[in-house]
C-alpha cells in the first residue's frame, strides 16, 4: 500500500483457486491495516457468500466487517443471474440517481428473486445447517486423506477443496467418475476439484454423495493398480521374445514360399521342400532361391516382352517381365511365353480377314473421316442438347433457342432475346 492506494479487493476464501481457507489471522489484521491508512476493505463475497461457509458473511467468521461487499449467485437462488453491492451508506452515497446506469438493472423479477433469498437466509437455519452438515463434511474428507485416497481437503462450512492424487488421474478424471455414479463437481487446476452441496442437503443425502466419492476414488486406484500390474507384466513375458526371433526367424520365410506357391508348381511336379537326390535337405529359402536362379534366364530373355506387347497385352512389356523376375517362377518355361509370338505369326501369313476385329475400334472414332464436316457437328451438340431443351421447356424463349440449337442453326441466325444481348451467346454456351 501507498498513498494511490484507494482499497483492497480481496476474496476472504480463494474458490476459484480450490477453497483456500486463509490463516485466522489475516483478515483482522488487514482490517486494521486498512483502517489505519483510511482504505476501503472490499470483500469479494460472491461465491463465499450468503450462507456457503456457515455465517450470511464469510468475512464474520473472523469477526470482521468490510466497508464494502459484493454478493451474486446465491442471491439469485439458482433461479436468475442478479449481483449487488453492499456497504457503507457514505460510500455507496457517491453514486446519486442517474449517475450510474445498467442494462439489466433493477430487473424487477430478479429483484424479487433476491428479496425473497435473503427472507430464507433472514432467520439463520440455513446458515446453521451449512455449519453443522460442514462439520460432516470435514470429518468424512479427512477420514479419505489418512486412508491416501486424497493428497489434501480443505473445508469451510458446506464448501470443500480437494486434491486428488496425481497418480490416480486428475481432477477431471474424479469429476467424470463422479457423473457416471449421479453426483455433479466440478474440477480447478488441475488435481483439485471443488464441492459446493446445496444449502437445502440433508445428511442422507450428504453421506451418500460422500459414499460415492470415496467409491470413486476407490475406483480410480483399481484402475491405476490394475494397469500398473499390467505394464508389469508385460516387461516380465516380453524378456524371451528376442531369442524367439532369433532361433526361428521364420517370419520372411513362409511369405516367400506363400509367393512360389501362388506361381504354381513345378514342372518337373516335384514339390518346393522335397530332398535333392544327393541326400542334403533344403530349406523352404534355399529351393525358392534356386529356382528363382534357374529362371532368372528365360524372364531375362528380352524376347516375350516384345511379342506381348505386340498381342496387344497392354503393360506385357514391363509388367510380364516383372513378374517373372519377383516370382522366380518355372512356369516362364511354360509355353504361355512363347505362345504370343507363334500366335502372332500365323496370322499373318494366313491372310485371316482383319476387318471383323479392327471395325468396333474404328467406329465410334472413324465417324468423323467418314461423314462431311457439314454433318459432325450437327450431330453431336444434338444428343447433347436433348436434356437442355427439357429443362426448359418452361421458359418459351430459352425453349426456342434451344430448338434452334438442336436443329442445327449457328448462333447468327438464333433471334435475339430480350435486352441483355443473349443473341450473342453460342448454342453450347446457352
Amino acid at each position: 500500500m501507498d498513498d494511490t492506494t484507494v482499497a483492497v479487493l480481496m476474496e476472504p476464501v480463494q474458490g476459484e483457486a480450490g477453497v483456500v481457507v486463509p490463516p485466522d489471522d489475516f483478515w483482522p489484521g488487514l482490517r486494521e491495516l486498512t483502517t489505519s491508512r483510511g482504505i476501503a476493505l472490499v470483500a469479494d463475497e460472491v461465491q463465499s457468500g450468503l450462507g456457503r461457509a456457515g455465517a450470511t458473511l464469510a468475512c464474520e467468521l473472523w469477526g470482521v466487517q468490510p466497508d464494502l461487499v459484493c454478493l451474486g449467485k446465491a442471491l439469485g437462488g439458482g433461479i436468475v443471474p442478479v449481483s449487488a453491492v453492499v456497504g457503507r451508506p457514505d460510500i455507496l452515497g457517491v453514486l446519486t440517481p442517474g449517475t450510474h446506469g445498467s442494462t439489466f438493472g433493477g430487473n424487477p423479477l430478479a429483484c424479487a428473486v433476491g428479496v425473497a433469498a435473503l427472507d430464507l437466509l433472514s432467520t439463520g437455519q440455513y446458515q446453521a445447517r451449512a455449519a453443522a452438515s460442514g462439520q460432516v463434511l470435514k470429518e468424512r474428507l479427512d477420514a479419505l486423506v489418512e486412508r491416501g485416497l486424497l493428497t489434501a481437503a480443505r473445508t469451510v462450512g458446506l464448501w470443500a477443496g480437494v486434491d486428488v492424487d496425481p497418480t490416480l488421474g486428475t481432477g477431471r478424471d474424479l469429476c467424470e467418475a463422479l457423473l457416471e455414479r449421479g453426483v455433479l463437481a466440478t474440477d480447478t487446476h488441475g488435481a483439485t476439484i471443488r464441492l459446493s452441496p446445496p444449502l437445502s442437503i440433508v445428511q442422507p443425502e450428504l453421506e451418500m454423495a460422500l459414499d460415492i466419492l470415496e467409491e470413486s476414488l476407490v475406483s480410480l486406484r483399481e484402475e491405476r493398480d490394475a494397469t500398473g500390474a499390467a505394464a508389469g507384466g508385460a516387461e516380465t513375458t516380453g524378456a524371451p521374445e528376442p531369442e524367439a526371433e532369433a532361433s526361428g526367424s521364420s517370419d520372411d520365410e513362409p511369405r516367400t514360399a506363400d509367393a512360389q506357391g501362388d506361381a504354381g508348381p513345378p514342372e518337373n511336379g516335384t514339390p518346393e521342400h522335397a530332398t535333392p537326390a544327393d541326400g542334403t535337405t533344403e530349406n523352404p529359402s534355399s529351393a525358392v532361391a534356386a529356382d528363382a536362379t534357374d529362371a532368372e534366364p528365360t524372364a531375362a530373355d528380352p524376347d516375350p516382352a516384345p511379342d506381348a506387347a505386340a498381342a496387344g497385352a497392354p503393360g506385357a512389356a514391363d509388367g510380364a517381365h516383372a513378374e517373372a523376375v519377383v516370382d522366380g517362377a518355372p512356369e516362364t518355361d511354360a509355353p504361355e511365353t512363347d505362345a504370343p509370338e507363334a500366335d502372332a505369326a500365323p496370322e499373318a501369313d494366313a491372310g485371316t480377314p482383319a476387318a471383323p476385329e479392327t471395325e468396333p475400334d474404328a467406329a465410334p472414332d472413324a465417324r468423323p473421316a467418314a461423314e462431311t464436316p457439314e454433318d459432325a457437328p450437327s450431330a453431336a451438340p444434338a444428343k447433347r442438347r436433348a436434356p437442355s431443351a427439357k429443362r426448359r421447356q418452361g421458359s418459351p424463349r430459352r425453349g426456342s433457342t434451344a430448338a434452334a440449337a438442336d436443329a442445327g442453326d449457328s448462333p447468327a441466325e438464333t433471334p435475339a432475346e430480350g435486352p441483355g444481348g443473349r443473341s450473342e451467346l453460342s448454342p453450347t454456351a446457352g
